[in-house]
């Protein structure tokens, strides 16, 4: 069995993250890939199935990424509205600190079509911790709304546009979102 050349696997995984970036996934193939990643197409398929493997590959690993350390903070919170924040600050985080992780999550969020089936119930299990933390505070009439996607938009919507901005004062925006979006 041939050995796993771990720094291929990062270099393709790069070269995807950059040209999702640049061009989109529309205009993505492997050959792009290959030239950005400088491996030739056989050593992608050699990791690969397929375009679609590819990138389902790498979102789940920028999933994991993404999560690394959230599930621990949120058991520690001691109410909803501190586990909103620490989610949205985590968000945040994540945000700042792999920007091109994020663009190709999003990305593929948009087009999900590109996913196999694995990678979007991966994707589901991973993000069910907000719905669940939406799901509660709506059954406990906390919440200005009892619309899930309305309490998304407020809070994930909100931040990603103040972010994408460049807003830089994350404490008082999350601060400033999550007093709005609980009742008084």
């Amino acid at each position: 069995m041939r050995k796993v050349d771990t720094k291929k696997i990062y270099d393709i995984q790069q070269a995807v993250y950059s040209l999702v970036a640049e061009e989109g996934l529309i205009n993505l193939s492997m050959s792009k890939i290959s030239k950005r990643a400088n491996v030739s197409p056989a050593t992608i398929y050699i990791y690969y199935a397929d375009k679609k493997e590819l990138l389902s590959q790498i979102y789940i690993s920028v999933k994991d990424l993404l999560d690394d350390g959230l599930d621990q903070a949120l058991q520690e919170a001691n109410n909803l509205p501190d586990k909103f924040k620490i989610g949205l600050l985590h968000f945040s985080k994540c945000f700042q600190q792999y920007p091109k992780q994020m663009t190709f999550m999003w990305a593929l969020l948009n087009n999900s079509q590109e996913l196999t089936e694995k990678a979007k119930n991966y994707e589901i299990q991973r993000s069910a911790w907000i719905l669940n933390l939406i799901d509660e505070a709506i059954e406990k009439k906390m919440l200005i709304s009892d619309d899930p996607l309305i309490m998304q938009a407020l809070t994930y919507g909100t931040l990603t546009s103040y972010l994408q901005n460049g807003g830089h004062d994350v404490e008082q925006i999350v601060d400033l979102i999550v007093k709005k979006i609980f009742n008084a």
